[in-house]
């Protein structure tokens, strides 16, 4: 049987600033997923993410290109990629620092 559901949930990429702060203030969880093109652990950590958005469908998963959305990046204290930052109700509740999957399926659960 096709879940179409599971099929349209996927890893959003944002396409201005005020795109990223509309998502944080608007969903209950958001997770920024600070990322480079050049950065190889991104690459690697790429589809655990899109399965962590099939499996988390009430957490907005965003993309966020440290190139492309420096001020974000620098709002937020990004100093290394991938960085992750879980925001809950519109303020941070957590992050994790590097492509480690253990952490971030803790810190989605939390």
């Amino acid at each position: 049987l096709y879940n179409f559901q599971a099929a349209v949930m996927s890893v959003i990429n944002p396409s201005s600033e005020k795109e990223i702060a509309d998502i944080i203030s608007n969903r209950s969880k958001a997770l920024l997923n600070f990322t480079a093109s050049w950065c190889q652990p991104c690459k690697q950590i790429a589809p655990f993410l899109e399965q962590c958005s099939r499996d988390y469908k009430h957490v907005a998963f965003v993309k966020v290109d440290i190139e492309k959305f420096a001020k974000v990046a620098e709002t937020y204290g990004v100093r290394m990629v991938p960085t992750f930052i879980l925001f809950v109700n519109g303020k941070k509740s957590g992050q994790v620092l590097g492509a480690n999957p253990s952490a971030l399926r803790n810190l989605l659960a939390s």
